[in-house]
């Protein structure tokens, strides 16, 4: 179980560097079937699947970063003590 904001943080950018390999990987597939004139149709249907996690993965992580600098902040802390 993951119970540091930090850890959830390193998590998500782990989650990010992998899918940008797994898309950059699948491209990669896509060109090389391109060029023996090989059917692409499931490969780029698959690519789209991996591009809609990979935002999904970099939101989450810009999300935990946001966060954080809003906890961790001058700004950020003016702002909690304010709404209380």
């Amino acid at each position: 179980m993951i119970s540091s904001d930090s850890e959830r943080i390193q998590l998500a950018q782990h989650h990010v560097r992998r899918g940008r390999e797994i898309v950059a990987r699948q491209r990669e597939l896509i060109a090389g079937l391109r060029a023996h004139s090989l059917d692409i149709v499931d490969a780029e249907d698959l690519l789209k699947v991996f591009e809609r996690s990979l935002v999904i993965f970099e939101e989450d992580l810009e999300s935990l970063l946001t966060r954080q600098y809003s906890l961790t902040s001058p700004v950020g802390h003016r702002s909690l003590n304010a709404s209380r």
